[in-house]
């Protein structure tokens, strides 16, 4: 089911009198719109009323203007709360503006490594492609807590300038893929993860718990630093998040410091 986000937005602030933006009203959503397993999840409530087998009556999707009667498989279930999944992608498209200068910023890199990696002769992976592989590699589940429909994370993360191919995939659900950020795996994971990790991933342990930043890719940009001014000057959507100067600004500094880290190594 496709949903209209800035028609949504406008429902949301003749609600609550103001644009959502932020964790906080995120949150505040999950509490309006969400569903408690104790609450919710019992043959009384309304959430099942009398409507056919595996259908429900689903508050968000009638607070929106869609039939809000759909199957239950389109609620995704966590530990302490459910939500809609037509919920969870609003909530998802709600950002702050260091969010958003944030997810930009990723997105520019990606653009940067593919430049890279193309310009290298390295081949390049579609997302479908990367999803599977990760599936045939680690299966449906993810690879830390086992629970179902996980994301697809970078296991080098993509600020330290690491694209995401089948090797450098595994799957996390939603909080760890959150929690871990641009954690190293040496970092992140414990010594038991870390060899399943290696097996699955092509990795070697040794790699997994030395390897830091992709240095050919800070000293390709470096040397093609007007490629990528090129680029990011064309990027409209960054006058809106933060601008384009903050982003150059952020990969000029990391430049700076992988040169710095081979420095060190190199006089140690």
């Amino acid at each position: 089911m496709m949903i209209n986000i800035k028609e949504i937005n406008n429902k949301c602030e003749n609600h609550f009198g103001y644009i959502l933006s932020g964790g906080t009203d995120r949150a505040m959503l999950l509490k309006h719109f969400g569903y408690k397993h104790k609450q919710d999840f019992r043959p009384q409530a309304n959430f099942y009323d009398n409507y056919d087998e595996d259908m429900v009556h689903c508050k968000w999707c009638e607070f929106i203007g869609e039939n809000p009667i759909h199957p239950y498989s389109l609620i995704k279930s966590t530990k302490a709360f459910a939500e809609c999944e037509n919920l969870e992608i609003f909530r998802n498209s709600i950002r702050t503006n260091e969010e958003l200068q944030d997810s930009v910023s990723g997105r520019i890199i990606e653009k940067l490594l593919e430049m890279h990696m193309r310009d290298t002769g390295q081949k390049t992976y579609t997302t479908i492609q990367v999803k599977e592989s990760v599936k045939e590699r680690y299966g449906n589940n993810c690879f830390l807590s086992n629970e179902p429909n996980p994301e697809i994370d970078h296991i080098f993360a993509l600020d330290l300038g690491w694209p995401l191919t089948p090797k450098n995939a595994c799957p996390l659900g939603k909080h760890k893929n959150s929690s871990k950020r641009a954690t190293l795996p040496i970092d992140y994971f414990t010594p038991e993860q870390l060899e399943k990790l290696s097996k699955l991933s092509g990795y070697t342990l040794e790699e997994l718990k030395t390897q830091t930043y992709n240095f050919t890719f800070w000293d390709w940009l470096d040397e093609n630093w007007d490629k990528a001014v090129e680029y990011i000057d064309s990027r409209k959507a960054l006058k809106s998040s933060g601008g384009k100067e903050k982003v150059k600004t952020k990969l000029l500094k990391i430049i700076t410091s992988t040169k710095k880290m081979r420095n060190n190594i190199d006089n140690i």
